[in-house]
């Protein structure tokens, strides 16, 4: 297993765990193990698609879906053959579909097939380049796969990416040292932080943004660039994106139904999701408060099942859970800060439109200033209304 926690206000790392015993392995699974996230990628997914016209209202139609590629020519294959394809068909882990859901409530019980329809709307180059913007700096694959956790991605650029969504869009990076001094008292290093260790894969990350960021500052288009560049050049994200998405995955954590339902017990405002990736090989829980973000990994060095219905919020949560406890004791509990630019609805949970008397279900939801239902700059939903979004799987 392995455990990350950063202070969001200082950017400290509050302690950092690659495994049980160093004697016996040196290998540090919290910054050198790139392994599968399973849902907890999602979030990033959704964290994009927040800028791309999705509200948390927006429905999302839950129904099979199929997609099918060429497979590349092998060297048995003759001229004339019919090129073969192979279809993936997605399944939410229940292997049941709901029909409509709220983009909100497909993350908060983390369903995968909206997921996917999500990523085929924004495109899987921008949720990419969006990821990157938060610190994710692992090779990614490039296709629909990505929205369900498929890459592997380090527990630190995890960790670290929910600490970005956390500090309200800032970049973070935790700091390891402080400040070193001789015997004379003389200073001979400071600040040193764990992205040094990265430098040349940040390094690319970061040159890139700053030059599409000055591109932007210069001549803005927006049919070119979403407005995510900024003045201030620490600035990821907006922060009225990332207090929205912080609220839903709040959702994953107090709502009925969420995957996260036992971070409760910390008893403060938790902001958190679980990942599982296929043959329970791989758990995940990544959380924060507005003080400290942690993320947690539970696993096997070579790749095995770690036991059947081992997920995330039973094999990882737990360890978060406990370390949590302990980092918090001397913090009292405050809520997550609401930034300009956001503005709150009751909302039916169900249709996602204002509160009516004939709602059953009733959820007070932040948006994003102006497209909150029934606001007159409310965007289209996108896609699930148009017929092309929706694939039927004409062959079961």
């Amino acid at each position: 297993g392995a455990l990350v926690s950063i202070d969001q206000r200082t950017e400290d790392t509050v302690a950092l765990v690659g495994g049980y015993d160093f004697v016996r392995s040196k290998f540090n699974r919290a910054l050198q193990a790139a392994r599968q996230t399973g849902s907890s990628f999602k979030v990033l997914v959704y964290l994009a698609a927040l800028d791309k016209e999705y509200t948390p209202s927006t429905p999302i139609i839950d129904a099979p879906i199929s997609f099918e590629e060429l497979v590349e020519e092998g060297q048995d294959t003759k001229a004339g053959d019919t090129p073969e394809t192979k279809t993936w068909r997605p399944k939410n882990n229940s292997g049941k579909f709901g029909g409509d859901i709220l983009f909100r409530n497909a993350l908060i019980h983390s369903l995968n097939v909206p997921t996917v329809k999500i990523i085929e709307k924004i495109g899987v180059d921008y949720a990419a380049n969006y990821a990157r913007r938060l610190g994710i700096f692992s090779p990614l694959n490039m296709d629909f796969t990505l929205a369900l956790g498929s890459s592997g991605v380090t527990l630190y650029e995890m960790t670290r990416a929910f600490g970005v969504i956390g500090r309200l869009g800032k970049k973070l990076s935790p700091v390891v040292v402080r400040r070193v001094v001789d015997n004379s008292g003389k200073e001979i290093a400071k600040d040193i932080t764990l992205d040094q260790r990265f430098k040349t894969e940040l390094g690319r990350i970061d040159e890139d943004f700053e030059q599409r960021r000055q591109n932007y500052l210069k001549a803005p288009d927006a049919s070119k660039e979403p407005p995510l560049f900024f003045q201030d050049k620490e600035q990821m994200i907006k922060p009225s994106t990332a207090y929205v998405l912080t609220t839903i995955l709040q959702g994953v954590v107090d709502e009925t139904g969420g995957t996260g339902g036992a971070a409760r017990a910390l008893g403060r405002p938790v902001a958190a999701k679980t990942g599982t990736t296929n043959g329970y090989y791989d758990g995940w829980f990544v959380g924060y408060t507005p003080d400290i973000v942690s993320g947690v990994w539970v696993g096997f060095d070579e790749e095995r099942s770690i036991g059947r219905g081992e997920v995330g919020a039973k094999s990882a949560l737990p360890i978060w859970l406990e370390y949590m406890k302990y980092a918090h004791e001397s913090v009292p509990p405050r809520g997550f800060p609401v930034p300009d630019g956001v503005v709150f609805a009751n909302i039916d949970n169900e249709s996602g439109r204002l509160v009516s008397s004939g709602s059953k279900s009733v959820v007070r939801q932040a948006f994003i200033d102006g497209t909150e239902p029934g606001s007159a700059n409310t965007a289209a939903t996108p896609g699930d209304n148009d017929k092309e979004f929706f694939k039927e799987d004409m062959s079961e």
